[in-house]
């Protein structure tokens, strides 16, 4: 398989199994309360992250409190690659997320993977400020 398809394969099976947890734990939030599954939703999320990402301290982010809401902020149905770029070891890949419900409200998002022992993992997400100028990091 060749690099880009290989990396293709790996943000979009992350994206939806991100996408899969953010639904699910969403539906039990409003079942049985944050408080009832929290424990369950974060055990479910290390999983992903494990397969995922790269193996570094996430202090912040849905780590540490596992938060999902609507619209999912992972959906391989609203963000889209649009670029990829391959340097060595580490590739950027640019996306395209745009909301479900307002088709003329999308973020731009900068994801870095990183070749370890033969897999691309993902390692860091920013997220693009028009007004700014600027990219900033967003955590996972």
């Amino acid at each position: 398989m060749n690099t880009e398809k290989a990396i293709k394969e790996k943000f979009y099976s992350f994206s939806k199994e991100m996408n899969e947890w953010e639904v699910e734990t969403k539906k039990k939030y409003d079942e049985i309360g944050m408080t009832n599954y929290a424990q369950v939703a974060g055990e479910n999320l290390k999983v992903i992250y494990k397969k995922y990402l790269t193996n570094k301290d996430r202090k912040l982010g849905r780590q540490s409190v596992p938060n999902a809401g609507f619209p999912p902020e992972y959906d391989p149905q609203q963000e889209t690659i649009q670029n990829i770029s391959i340097d060595g070891n580490k590739a950027i890949i640019e996306t395209k997320w745009v909301h479900p419900a307002n088709q003329n409200f999308a973020v731009i998002y900068r994801y870095t993977m990183k070749l370890q022992n033969g897999e691309w993992l993902l390692d860091t997400k920013k997220k693009y400020s028009k007004g700014a100028d600027k990219w900033s990091n967003i955590v996972f």
